[in-house]
């Protein structure tokens, strides 16, 4: 059981970048409701060539309209492997966007499971991808995205042999230009 719900974060590199790698076996459960906007799991502020490897299962609860972030990649040619499942636990709708890259070179790449009551899934941006191998991918959210992008700088959003489920009662299933998208053998 790991406590994290205040300051929010696993991994978070603040000023202090570098190169390294982070190999991380373990279940990340977080049972305490919350409403963190600037925090993720794994946030990556700075950096040139890091690594992280996680391989587990993440729950987080979330009682408003925030919730938290699970990547958030804003570190040049950083790379985050989540191998594993993902629960957004809890009866407020998750507004933070769960796997984010935001940066040139910068990856996230996830392969298992993610559900719960989330509005947006993936966000890449400034030259960042978001590559989802081999998931099945749901959300309750009435608004769901499953991708966002803002900026003028083209990013890629890759689905492969994937399943992707959304409530979608309002709102766009995609939203934005300058992007690429690569669906191979998946359905959403």
């Amino acid at each position: 059981y790991v406590p994290f719900a205040l300051t929010g974060s696993i991994v978070s590199t603040g000023s202090n970048g570098g190169t390294w790698t982070l190999n991380l076996n373990a279940d990340l459960n977080d049972k305490q409701n919350n409403s963190i906007t600037g925090v993720g799991l794994f946030y990556l502020q700075t950096g040139n060539g890091c690594i992280i490897n996680y391989n587990g299962k993440i729950n987080t609860k979330t009682n408003s309209g925030v919730g938290r972030f699970i990547v958030g990649n804003n570190s040049n040619n950083c790379i985050v492997n989540l191998n594993g499942e993902i629960d957004m636990m809890g009866s407020g709708t998750t507004s933070n966007i769960i796997l984010q890259a935001y940066s040139s070179g910068t990856k996230v790449n996830f392969n298992g499971e993610i559900k719960g009551n989330y509005s947006f899934l993936a966000h890449p941006r400034i030259g960042g991808s978001v590559n989802i191998f081999n998931s099945k991918i749901s959300s309750t959210a009435e608004d769901f995205k499953m991708l966002d992008h803002t900026d003028t700088t083209t990013s890629t959003f890759r689905l492969d042999n994937s399943k992707i489920e959304g409530k979608n009662d309002v709102g766009t299933f995609a939203d934005g230009q300058y992007l690429n998208v690569l669906i191979n053998n998946s359905s959403i």
